[in-house]
């Protein structure tokens, strides 16, 4: 899937490239508020369509809009103190406007990204949106995404990541794309790289922290989804 830019696009990535993007939030534009996640504050806010409607009700201030532009509140964009700029895209196109804005984050190199979602609605979306962290174009990139109660991140081959979460809460690890081939410490019932975990496979499913919690990926990528008990 290719996302396609516009002159207007590159003018707003040229308006922040001076300012601090270390840490980006997007506030996806689902049908369910958001919470405010555990992690340290934004320096920049994207807001996915309505989402610019969940990030005014979590009190964030909005540095750009970008969507269609067709679930917003837009007496409320017009009315905002902030005045935050404005990308606007066709109904018709490509890629969703998640991904865009994704893509537009992913260009200014920030340390991380967190992706704010409520979760709910349609199920496609649901999934499309889980699924896009683990894209080949961003499975590299710092990202996480807190959907509802949940968090997500992925884990490339080679890559070892230390699960900081309360001991009781429940994990959850998806394959993408070939046989993952993993280990993990400090769970309840941990996996070993000498068993595949295939893409579909319910192996990985509903696991809960008991110790210092690890995964090492040797083969493979995976979804790696953290839920509160």
């Amino acid at each position: 899937m290719r996302v396609m830019w516009g002159l207007l696009t590159y003018l707003h990535l040229n308006s922040f490239r001076t300012s601090d993007c270390s840490c980006i939030w997007i506030v996806d534009g689902g049908p369910s508020l958001p919470v405010i996640p555990d992690c340290p504050m934004p320096s920049l806010v994207l807001a996915v369509d309505r989402g610019f409607d969940h990030a005014k009700a979590l009190n964030l201030s909005v540095d750009l809009v970008i969507g269609d532009l067709d679930s917003i509140d837009e007496v409320a964009l017009r009315q905002s103190s902030t005045k935050p700029l404005i990308e606007s895209l066709p109904t018709d196109k490509d890629a969703s406007d998640l991904e865009h804005a994704l893509r537009f984050a992913s260009i200014l190199q920030p340390k991380r990204i967190e992706i704010l979602s409520g979760g709910n609605g349609r199920l496609d979306h649901l999934i499309i949106s889980s699924l896009l962290i683990a894209n080949s174009d961003y499975l590299d990139l710092p990202i996480t995404a807190h959907v509802a109660a949940s968090k997500l991140f992925t884990v490339s081959p080679g890559e070892m990541r230390t699960i900081n979460e309360p001991l009781g809460n429940l994990v959850s690890i998806i394959t993408i794309g070939v046989d993952l081939r993993c280990a993990t410490k400090g769970l309840r019932w941990n996996l070993t790289d000498d068993t595949p975990v295939r893409p579909g496979s319910s192996r990985g499913l509903s696991n809960e922290i008991i110790g210092d919690a690890s995964i090492q990926v040797s083969r493979g990528s995976a979804i790696v989804i953290v839920t509160a008990a």
